[in-house]
């Protein structure tokens, strides 16, 4: 047997981190390395699938249609090998040869495939990464519950199947084209955040125009994390914050922000459920949910008129049909936003949720913000429906699943009365230059000691060193050579006593983010910001 290429064991350490399944493949198409998700998804000995050609595991019928997706695979693959791009399948049907009960049988799977270009040093096709989305149980459940659903028509539920899904592979393709540059968006942007927060708390001699200036650059960071944060939800790439809480609260909370954004002569009034319950989601996506409605609402109203929000709990006791949508039976809270401004007519309601689609004038909106919102409450496993009518206005019914679980936010007050300052010393590893100094930096101004390291290597040298006097490591997790969890784990084993917070600017850290959960570990997304970072700093050392 061949001696092994270090990238093919990268790879293979690679497959043994990530919950996913994928294989490596070779300019011909033999299988050179299986993920562990892979060989459990065939039921098959490894050693059967390595070294066998991709397409010897698939049930090849031409008359058949779950094999179209065998056809779109070879021209996929076919284009990785001579044009060396990037190809990514939507929902394809398959067969599959599998192993059940020790007998070679046939099962239809519905997957999305990546295929994905891996070069040399001399910048020759060495590899080709294909990653597989197994998507057959969430396909299946909605293909089944068209025969369960006795107050849907059958072709009106395959309609808006269909309609879902090309939504979803729209967003999904717009999601994955993001997420491949937020890595790096997302560093330029902290380093921007923390030298902004070095400028505003280095000094008490600032000028009132520095002042200003250096909080609008602060400002523009944070919109533009946040309309990163759009375009990723859109892939449902992003890691989701989910906790219990109370939507009327949310509303309190931003009333104010709210009201700023509408000119006089438009009047929000509220509806608000004393007795609301519950729902578990992430507040700021319930921020982005309320906010986009109010400035839908506001355009579409012009010059004057009213917006109204309203919440209330919904009992379903039975399954139910609103409009195109399908609601299961159970509790749910009723987020409502109103307006009666234009309105509009049946194909324009069709097509609000689609990215990038408006009907406001050229540059006055992006066209993410009602897609915003459906990806937003998909994710929420939550249901939104539309009412209109031209010249009388619309309104949004957002469906929220109720939970019986107890508010667990932190008050803001409870934030700001933290001693943000401390002395202890912190080992900060990244291999980005500027932002390990900007943090750096920032971390001096408030106290703290604060060592260096480019990488993992380095970091075990001064943990070896070091390790009695040091309380906190801050590591990003994907590094060349080294990673952060390998780090970690080495760490465990030298000083377990020693706390880890763990920086990502990765859209799939959803992917590993469960390789990150021991105690005293702590995950922070980038970007941030500073005071974010010394509060998660105070929690993880005290």
């Amino acid at each position: 047997m061949a001696k092994e290429s270090k990238d093919e064991l990268d790879y293979k350490s690679l497959s043994e981190l990530l919950p996913i399944s994928y294989l490596i493949l070779d300019e011909n198409l033999i299988i050179k390395s299986a993920s562990n998700q892979f060989v459990n998804l065939l039921n098959i000995k490894r050693h059967l699938i390595e070294g066998f050609n991709l397409f010897y595991f698939f049930k090849v019928n031409m008359h058949m249609e779950e094999d179209s997706g065998i056809e779109n695979l070879k021209l996929s693959l076919d284009k990785v090998l001579h044009e060396h791009t990037e190809e990514f399948m939507d929902i394809q049907k398959f067969n599959i040869k599998v192993n059940q009960n020790g007998i070679q049988t046939q099962v239809l799977k519905y997957w999305k495939v990546s295929n994905i270009p891996i070069f040399d040093r001399n910048k020759k096709l060495n590899h080709i990464i294909l990653k597989i989305d197994d998507v057959t149980d969430s396909v299946k459940l909605k293909l089944m519950s068209l025969d369960q659903n006795k107050y849907f028509l059958r072709t009106r539920y395959q309609t808006d199947l269909k309609e879902k899904i090309q939504r979803s592979q729209k967003m999904e393709l717009i999601g994955q084209l993001a997420g491949g540059i937020s890595h790096d968006i997302n560093n330029m942007l902290t380093i921007v955040n923390l030298n902004c927060d070095i400028i505003l708390n280095s000094s008490q001699n600032i000028s009132p125009v520095v002042k200003k200036q250096t909080e609008q650059i602060k400002k523009t960071s944070k919109h533009a994390a946040k309309l990163l944060h759009q375009i990723l939800s859109f892939g449902k790439k992003q890691r989701l914050n989910l906790i219990s809480l109370n939507i009327n609260l949310i509303i309190e909370d931003i009333e104010k922000m709210l009201i700023r954004l509408l000119p006089e002569n438009i009047e929000l009034k509220k509806e608000l459920s004393n007795e609301i319950e519950n729902v578990l989601a992430d507040p700021t996506h319930i921020e982005q949910v309320i906010l986009n409605l109010i400035i839908n609402a506001r355009d579409a109203i012009g010059e004057t008129g009213i917006i109204k929000i309203e919440t209330s709990n919904k009992e379903i006791h039975e399954d139910i049909s609103l409009g195109s949508h399908f609601l299961k039976a159970g509790h749910y809270v009723v987020l409502s936003v109103g307006d009666n401004g234009v309105g509009m007519d049946p194909n324009t309601q069709a097509r609000i949720f689609e990215p990038f689609f408006s009907t406001k004038e050229e540059g006055k909106g992006t066209g993410l913000g009602l897609a915003t919102i459906y990806s937003i409450v998909e994710q929420s496993k939550g249901t939104i429906v539309v009412n209109s009518e031209l010249g009388k206005g619309t309104t949004f019914q957002i469906y929220f699943p109720a939970t019986d679980l107890k508010l667990n936010s932190l008050k803001l007050e409870e934030q700001n009365n933290i001693n943000l300052e401390g002395k202890e010393k912190i080992l900060v590893v990244e291999d980005k230059e500027e932002l390990s100094e900007s943090i750096s930096n920032s971390l001096k101004i408030y106290g703290y000691d604060v060592y260096l390291a480019k990488n993992g290597y380095d970091a075990i040298e001064i943990i070896k060193s070091k390790g009695n006097e040091i309380k906190l490591v801050i590591t990003d997790i994907i590094m060349p050579l080294f990673s952060g969890k390998k780090l970690a784990d080495s760490i465990v084993q030298l000083f377990p006593e020693i706390k880890i917070i763990f920086l990502t600017g990765h859209a799939d850290d959803l992917l590993i983010r469960n390789e990150f959960s021991r105690d005293g570990s702590m995950l922070i997304e980038k970007p941030f910001l500073l005071k974010q970072l010394l509060i998660k700093i105070k929690e993880v050392i005290h």
